[in-house]
């Protein structure tokens, strides 16, 4: 597992995902210019094969939905271990292998 890219916000977060087509994404839900929901339903509709995790602050089941409609694979609280995120990120990558 590797780190092949970052953004500081949505917009070139997303020009960045197209360009290196990672297998897992883990996106902020709330990014400036382009929040990480946007980034997720764009991935789900027009690269199907990224996953995606959204990493929030924000444990509100209405944003944990918005989530699962908009394409991400899991939506995991900022405050959960860091082992969940680890294992979230090698699971969906392993789909890919």
């Amino acid at each position: 597992m590797s780190v092949v890219g970052e953004a500081s916000n949505g917009q070139t977060g997303l020009t960045e995902i197209m360009r290196l087509k990672p297998q897992v994404v883990i996106s902020d839900l709330l990014l400036p210019g382009l929040p990480g929901l946007e980034v997720a339903r764009y991935l789900h509709k027009h690269a199907p094969t990224i996953q995606v995790i959204i990493f929030s602050l924000y444990e509100d089941p209405a944003y944990i939905k918005q989530a699962q409609i908009n394409g991400a694979a899991r939506y995991i609280p900022k405050n959960a271990p860091l082992a969940e995120l680890i294992n979230a990120t090698r699971e969906l990558g392993a789909l890919h292998s």
